[in-house]
């Protein structure tokens, strides 16, 4: 039973850590697109930068790698993106393997703990020299709640770890549409900043 607290103990850990960091990956390009169009628009890289560091995780990192490449080629552009998004995504996913190990060896942990105790309910028969209903029934009685705890950790973990992936899944989805929204707007801002700096040399000169 010690093991299966300690999985147990993990697994809500864990669930509570992954819930909180999935709570805050919200993607909302258009709200940052709305703030990034004035910044963009006079040239001021540096107030995009911090609007883009107070965006929620994982858009801000992608609108970040996107403005890292303003002026590069569009291709550059989009390949930083992508690969920020990977890595957003699979900080997302962190720890999620954890709570797929502990749903896949908890019932195996109880299983050992029941054959266990059924064991130790035979050893007891032998010592006492009889054997008998009320001999066998206590003991294969509280070794089976070893099965039925590494059951029930199983399926609470199970559960757990399908709910996270499936919310991870439409994270990505809508985080994929938002890259493609924010490395169009960005592109055009490029084009923005270039023009303000242009008539920013044409007055000083």
């Amino acid at each position: 039973m010690y093991p299966l607290l300690l999985c147990s103990v993990l697994a809500v850990a864990v669930s509570l850590e992954r819930l909180l960091a999935i709570r805050r990956a919200r993607v909302d390009a258009g709200g940052l697109i709305e703030q990034l169009r004035e910044p963009l628009a006079r040239g001021d890289l540096e107030e995009a930068r911090r609007i883009c560091q107070s965006a929620p995780v994982p858009l801000a990192a992608v609108a970040l790698a996107g403005l890292a490449k303003l002026g590069r080629p569009r291709q550059e552009m989009e390949d930083a993106m992508v690969h920020a998004s990977n890595l957003a995504m699979d900080d997302l996913e962190s720890n999620l393997p954890v709570l797929g190990t502990i749903g896949g060896i908890t019932p195996f942990i109880g299983l050992f703990g029941t054959v266990l105790g059924i064991m130790r309910a035979f050893r007891d028969i032998q010592a006492r020299g009889q054997a008998g209903t009320a001999v066998v029934a206590g003991g294969v009685s509280e070794a089976l709640v070893a099965t039925a705890a590494g059951l029930v950790i199983a399926i609470l973990a199970v559960v757990a770890y399908n709910a996270f992936l499936n919310r991870i899944g439409r994270i990505e989805t809508r985080l994929d549409a938002a890259r493609s929204e924010l490395l169009y707007f960005l592109l055009e801002g490029d084009g923005c900043t270039r023009r303000h700096d242009a008539a920013m040399r044409v007055e000083i000169g």
